[in-house]
């Protein structure tokens, strides 16, 4: 079971960053909303996006070192589930200048 070592990391944590738990069973639309597909599933949040994420039983070196990671601004933005990717924006045709003429 994680929940003991996310507990234990908690209390190393606190004052510097906000760990939480919650049951994706009650609460499927968060789990579909961050591209949860297995439990454990541990998100590392930065200014409301997703830095890191762990799957499965980790170490609580592991969860340490990544929420140190987070903390300090040194981990990239982890790649997006395909739900959550945005289509890319459509370009406008191109408008042109000259007037429609027929042809003489």
């Amino acid at each position: 079971m994680i929940g003991p070592r996310v507990a234990e990391v908690a209390t190393q944590f606190d004052g510097k960053a906000v760990i939480g738990k919650l049951n994706v069973d009650n609460n499927p639309q968060v789990a579909t909303k961050y591209g949860i597909r297995s439990i454990p599933t541990i998100l590392y949040l930065k200014g409301g996006e997703i830095v890191e994420r762990s799957v499965g039983a980790v170490a609580a070196s592991v969860i340490i070192e990544k929420l140190e990671a987070a903390i300090a601004h040194e981990v990239e933005p982890a790649p997006q589930p395909e739900a959550e990717k945005e289509a890319p924006a459509e370009e406008a045709p191109a408008e042109s200048n000259q007037e429609d003429t027929p042809n003489q």
